[in-house]
Protein backbone atom coordinates (compact mmCIF):
# COMPACT_ATOMS: atom_id res chain seq x y z
CA UNK A 1 0.00 0.00 0.00
CA UNK A 2 2.86 2.37 0.82
CA UNK A 3 4.49 1.52 -2.49
CA UNK A 4 1.22 2.24 -4.33
CA UNK A 5 0.92 5.57 -2.51
CA UNK A 6 4.50 6.44 -3.45
CA UNK A 7 3.84 5.56 -7.07
CA UNK A 8 0.77 7.81 -7.04
CA UNK A 9 2.76 10.72 -5.63
CA UNK A 10 5.49 10.27 -8.25
CA UNK A 11 2.91 9.99 -11.03
CA UNK A 12 1.15 13.17 -9.92
CA UNK A 13 4.45 15.01 -9.52
CA UNK A 14 5.30 14.12 -13.12
CA UNK A 15 1.84 15.21 -14.27
CA UNK A 16 2.19 18.52 -12.45
CA UNK A 17 5.58 19.15 -14.04
CA UNK A 18 4.09 18.36 -17.47
CA UNK A 19 1.11 20.64 -16.77
CA UNK A 20 3.43 23.50 -15.90
CA UNK A 21 5.43 22.88 -19.07
CA UNK A 22 2.28 22.92 -21.22
CA UNK A 23 1.01 26.04 -19.50
CA UNK A 24 4.29 27.92 -19.95
CA UNK A 25 3.97 27.32 -23.70
CA UNK A 26 0.35 28.47 -23.85
CA UNK A 27 -1.11 24.97 -24.16
CA UNK A 28 -3.97 25.46 -21.71
CA UNK A 29 -6.08 22.46 -22.76
CA UNK A 30 -3.15 20.07 -22.37
CA UNK A 31 -2.23 21.59 -18.99
CA UNK A 32 -5.80 21.32 -17.77
CA UNK A 33 -5.98 17.67 -18.84
CA UNK A 34 -3.01 16.81 -16.62
CA UNK A 35 -4.36 18.86 -13.72
CA UNK A 36 -7.75 17.18 -13.88
CA UNK A 37 -6.12 13.76 -13.70
CA UNK A 38 -4.20 14.84 -10.60
CA UNK A 39 -7.41 16.12 -9.00
CA UNK A 40 -9.08 12.76 -9.61
CA UNK A 41 -6.21 11.01 -7.85
CA UNK A 42 -5.68 13.39 -4.94
CA UNK A 43 -8.13 15.76 -3.29
CA UNK A 44 -5.31 17.07 -1.09
CA UNK A 45 -3.21 18.05 -4.10
CA UNK A 46 -6.19 19.72 -5.78
CA UNK A 47 -6.76 21.82 -2.65
CA UNK A 48 -3.28 23.35 -2.67
CA UNK A 49 -3.34 27.09 -3.48
CA UNK A 50 -0.69 26.77 -6.21
CA UNK A 51 -2.69 23.98 -7.86
CA UNK A 52 -5.90 26.05 -7.71
CA UNK A 53 -4.12 29.00 -9.29
CA UNK A 54 -2.71 26.92 -12.15
CA UNK A 55 -5.99 25.14 -12.85
CA UNK A 56 -7.94 28.41 -12.66
CA UNK A 57 -5.54 30.15 -15.05
CA UNK A 58 -5.62 27.23 -17.51
CA UNK A 59 -9.41 27.19 -17.41
CA UNK A 60 -9.60 30.94 -17.96
CA UNK A 61 -7.35 30.71 -21.02
CA UNK A 62 -10.00 28.39 -22.45
CA UNK A 63 -12.65 31.07 -21.76
CA UNK A 64 -14.44 28.84 -19.23
CA UNK A 65 -15.32 31.61 -16.79
CA UNK A 66 -17.72 29.66 -14.57
CA UNK A 67 -15.18 26.89 -14.02
CA UNK A 68 -12.31 29.32 -13.44
CA UNK A 69 -14.10 31.43 -10.83
CA UNK A 70 -14.08 29.04 -7.81
CA UNK A 71 -10.41 28.28 -8.36
CA UNK A 72 -9.12 31.81 -8.88
CA UNK A 73 -11.28 33.39 -6.20
CA UNK A 74 -10.67 30.78 -3.50
CA UNK A 75 -9.83 32.42 -0.17
CA UNK A 76 -6.44 30.68 -0.09
CA UNK A 77 -5.33 32.90 -3.01
CA UNK A 78 -6.45 36.24 -1.58
CA UNK A 79 -2.88 37.31 -0.74
CA UNK A 80 -1.34 35.90 -3.93
CA UNK A 81 -0.30 38.69 -6.32
CA UNK A 82 -0.04 36.38 -9.31
CA UNK A 83 -3.54 35.06 -8.66
CA UNK A 84 -4.67 38.70 -8.56
CA UNK A 85 -3.45 39.08 -12.15
CA UNK A 86 -5.61 36.17 -13.26
CA UNK A 87 -8.52 37.62 -11.30
CA UNK A 88 -7.97 40.83 -13.26
CA UNK A 89 -8.07 38.86 -16.51
CA UNK A 90 -11.26 37.11 -15.35
CA UNK A 91 -12.91 40.48 -14.65
CA UNK A 92 -11.82 41.71 -18.08
CA UNK A 93 -13.27 38.65 -19.81
CA UNK A 94 -16.61 39.45 -18.14
CA UNK A 95 -16.43 43.10 -19.15
CA UNK A 96 -16.05 44.41 -15.60
CA UNK A 97 -13.42 46.90 -16.71
CA UNK A 98 -13.22 48.93 -13.51
CA UNK A 99 -12.43 45.87 -11.39
CA UNK A 100 -10.01 44.57 -14.03
CA UNK A 101 -8.13 47.88 -14.25
CA UNK A 102 -7.84 48.08 -10.47
CA UNK A 103 -6.50 44.53 -10.12
CA UNK A 104 -4.03 44.91 -12.99
CA UNK A 105 -2.64 48.11 -11.46
CA UNK A 106 -2.31 46.52 -8.03
CA UNK A 107 -0.69 43.26 -9.14
CA UNK A 108 1.24 44.14 -12.31
CA UNK A 109 4.86 43.69 -11.14
CA UNK A 110 5.29 39.89 -11.70
CA UNK A 111 4.31 40.15 -15.37
CA UNK A 112 7.87 41.07 -16.37
CA UNK A 113 9.01 37.56 -15.33
CA UNK A 114 6.42 35.74 -17.48
CA UNK A 115 6.89 34.12 -20.91
CA UNK A 116 6.66 36.55 -23.79
CA UNK A 117 3.26 35.32 -24.98
CA UNK A 118 1.79 35.87 -21.54
CA UNK A 119 3.39 39.32 -21.17
CA UNK A 120 1.72 40.30 -24.42
CA UNK A 121 -1.65 38.82 -23.45
CA UNK A 122 -1.71 40.56 -20.08
CA UNK A 123 -0.38 43.80 -21.54
CA UNK A 124 -3.08 44.05 -24.19
CA UNK A 125 -5.82 43.03 -21.78
CA UNK A 126 -4.62 45.50 -19.13
CA UNK A 127 -4.46 48.28 -21.74
CA UNK A 128 -8.01 47.52 -22.87
CA UNK A 129 -9.23 47.55 -19.27
CA UNK A 130 -7.44 50.84 -18.56
CA UNK A 131 -8.90 52.47 -21.69
CA UNK A 132 -12.41 51.31 -20.81
CA UNK A 133 -11.90 52.67 -17.29
CA UNK A 134 -10.63 56.01 -18.72
CA UNK A 135 -7.14 55.48 -17.29
CA UNK A 136 -5.21 56.68 -20.32
CA UNK A 137 -1.90 57.04 -18.49
CA UNK A 138 -1.95 53.42 -17.39
CA UNK A 139 -3.10 52.33 -20.83
CA UNK A 140 -0.14 54.06 -22.46
CA UNK A 141 2.25 52.36 -20.02
CA UNK A 142 0.80 48.91 -20.75
CA UNK A 143 0.99 49.50 -24.50
CA UNK A 144 4.62 50.59 -24.17
CA UNK A 145 5.27 47.40 -22.20
CA UNK A 146 3.86 45.29 -25.04
CA UNK A 147 5.81 47.29 -27.62
CA UNK A 148 9.02 46.48 -25.72
CA UNK A 149 8.40 42.76 -26.29
CA UNK A 150 8.88 43.33 -30.06
CA UNK A 151 5.47 41.96 -31.11
CA UNK A 152 4.89 40.82 -34.66
CA UNK A 153 2.03 39.53 -36.78
CA UNK A 154 -1.32 39.29 -35.06
CA UNK A 155 -0.07 40.61 -31.71
CA UNK A 156 1.29 43.75 -33.37
CA UNK A 157 -2.02 44.23 -35.20
CA UNK A 158 -3.93 43.97 -31.91
CA UNK A 159 -1.48 46.36 -30.28
CA UNK A 160 -2.20 48.90 -33.01
CA UNK A 161 -5.94 48.58 -32.39
CA UNK A 162 -5.42 49.67 -28.78
CA UNK A 163 -2.95 52.39 -29.85
CA UNK A 164 -5.69 53.72 -32.07
CA UNK A 165 -8.12 53.74 -29.16
CA UNK A 166 -5.61 55.67 -27.07
CA UNK A 167 -5.21 58.22 -29.87
CA UNK A 168 -8.99 58.60 -30.04
CA UNK A 169 -9.17 59.13 -26.26
CA UNK A 170 -6.55 61.87 -26.63
CA UNK A 171 -8.52 63.59 -29.40
CA UNK A 172 -6.36 62.50 -32.35
CA UNK A 173 -9.36 60.99 -34.11
CA UNK A 174 -8.07 61.16 -37.68
CA UNK A 175 -4.84 59.41 -36.67
CA UNK A 176 -6.87 56.76 -34.87
CA UNK A 177 -9.05 56.15 -37.93
CA UNK A 178 -5.98 55.89 -40.18
CA UNK A 179 -4.36 53.36 -37.84
CA UNK A 180 -7.50 51.22 -37.73
CA UNK A 181 -7.84 51.29 -41.51
CA UNK A 182 -4.28 49.94 -41.73
CA UNK A 183 -5.07 47.21 -39.21
CA UNK A 184 -8.16 46.16 -41.17
CA UNK A 185 -5.82 45.34 -44.07
CA UNK A 186 -3.55 43.22 -41.83
CA UNK A 187 -5.43 39.96 -42.36
CA UNK A 188 -5.68 39.10 -38.65
CA UNK A 189 -9.35 38.23 -38.09
CA UNK A 190 -9.54 39.32 -34.45
CA UNK A 191 -7.64 42.58 -34.98
CA UNK A 192 -9.65 43.33 -38.11
CA UNK A 193 -12.91 42.89 -36.19
CA UNK A 194 -11.65 45.00 -33.27
CA UNK A 195 -10.45 47.77 -35.60
CA UNK A 196 -13.66 47.73 -37.66
CA UNK A 197 -15.79 47.96 -34.53
CA UNK A 198 -13.70 50.78 -33.06
CA UNK A 199 -13.81 52.66 -36.38
CA UNK A 200 -17.60 52.40 -36.70
CA UNK A 201 -18.10 53.47 -33.09
CA UNK A 202 -15.91 56.55 -33.50
CA UNK A 203 -17.43 57.56 -36.83
CA UNK A 204 -20.88 57.39 -35.25
CA UNK A 205 -19.70 59.53 -32.34
CA UNK A 206 -18.27 62.07 -34.78
CA UNK A 207 -21.52 61.96 -36.82
CA UNK A 208 -19.48 61.03 -39.88
CA UNK A 209 -21.38 57.81 -40.56
CA UNK A 210 -25.07 57.24 -41.20
CA UNK A 211 -26.93 54.78 -38.97
CA UNK A 212 -27.93 52.70 -42.01
CA UNK A 213 -24.30 52.37 -43.14
CA UNK A 214 -23.18 51.44 -39.63
CA UNK A 215 -25.89 48.78 -39.36
CA UNK A 216 -24.91 47.28 -42.70
CA UNK A 217 -21.26 47.11 -41.67
CA UNK A 218 -22.02 45.67 -38.23
CA UNK A 219 -24.35 43.02 -39.65
CA UNK A 220 -21.50 41.84 -41.89
CA UNK A 221 -19.11 41.74 -38.92
CA UNK A 222 -21.50 39.44 -37.03
CA UNK A 223 -20.44 36.59 -39.31
CA UNK A 224 -16.72 37.33 -38.99
CA UNK A 225 -16.30 36.94 -35.24
CA UNK A 226 -18.39 34.96 -32.74
CA UNK A 227 -18.32 33.65 -29.22
CA UNK A 228 -16.52 36.01 -26.83
CA UNK A 229 -16.48 39.51 -25.38
CA UNK A 230 -15.81 41.06 -28.79
CA UNK A 231 -19.07 39.67 -30.16
CA UNK A 232 -20.88 41.07 -27.12
CA UNK A 233 -19.51 44.55 -27.86
CA UNK A 234 -20.47 44.21 -31.51
CA UNK A 235 -24.05 43.13 -30.75
CA UNK A 236 -24.46 45.84 -28.13
CA UNK A 237 -23.40 48.55 -30.60
CA UNK A 238 -25.61 47.05 -33.31
CA UNK A 239 -28.64 47.04 -31.01
CA UNK A 240 -27.99 50.63 -29.94
CA UNK A 241 -27.59 51.75 -33.55
CA UNK A 242 -30.88 50.11 -34.53
CA UNK A 243 -32.60 51.98 -31.69
CA UNK A 244 -31.03 55.32 -32.68
CA UNK A 245 -32.36 54.76 -36.19
CA UNK A 246 -35.84 54.10 -34.78
CA UNK A 247 -35.87 50.41 -35.69
CA UNK A 248 -37.13 49.16 -32.32
CA UNK A 249 -37.99 45.66 -33.50
CA UNK A 250 -34.46 44.81 -34.64
CA UNK A 251 -32.95 46.75 -31.74
CA UNK A 252 -34.88 44.76 -29.14
CA UNK A 253 -34.31 41.47 -30.97
CA UNK A 254 -30.56 42.09 -30.98
CA UNK A 255 -30.64 43.02 -27.28
CA UNK A 256 -32.47 39.79 -26.43
CA UNK A 257 -29.90 37.82 -28.42
CA UNK A 258 -27.06 39.58 -26.60
CA UNK A 259 -28.44 38.83 -23.14
CA UNK A 260 -29.19 35.20 -24.07
CA UNK A 261 -25.72 34.56 -25.50
CA UNK A 262 -23.70 36.29 -22.80
CA UNK A 263 -25.17 35.43 -19.43
CA UNK A 264 -21.68 35.61 -17.84
CA UNK A 265 -20.94 39.14 -19.04
CA UNK A 266 -20.91 41.89 -16.42
CA UNK A 267 -22.64 44.38 -18.70
CA UNK A 268 -25.72 42.35 -19.61
CA UNK A 269 -27.67 44.00 -16.76
CA UNK A 270 -27.59 47.47 -18.42
CA UNK A 271 -28.67 45.87 -21.70
CA UNK A 272 -31.64 44.22 -19.95
CA UNK A 273 -32.55 47.52 -18.29
CA UNK A 274 -32.41 49.29 -21.66
CA UNK A 275 -34.81 46.70 -23.08
CA UNK A 276 -37.31 47.50 -20.31
CA UNK A 277 -36.97 51.24 -20.98
CA UNK A 278 -37.58 50.76 -24.71
CA UNK A 279 -40.69 48.70 -24.00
Amino acid sequence: QQAAHADEKQRNAARLELARFHFSHGLAAEALGQLNMIAQDSEAEAARPSFRALRGASTLLLHQLDEAEPELFHASLDADREAALWRAAWHAERGDWKAAASEFERAWRPVATYPKWLQQKFGLLAAEAALNASQTGNAAAYLDFVTATSPSGSINARLRVQRGRLLAHEGATDQALTMWEQVIKSGDRMATTQASLARIRLLLQLKRMEFADAIEALEKLRFVWRGDRLEFDLLELLATTYLHRGDYWNGLSTMRETVALFTEAENTAPVSERMVQVF
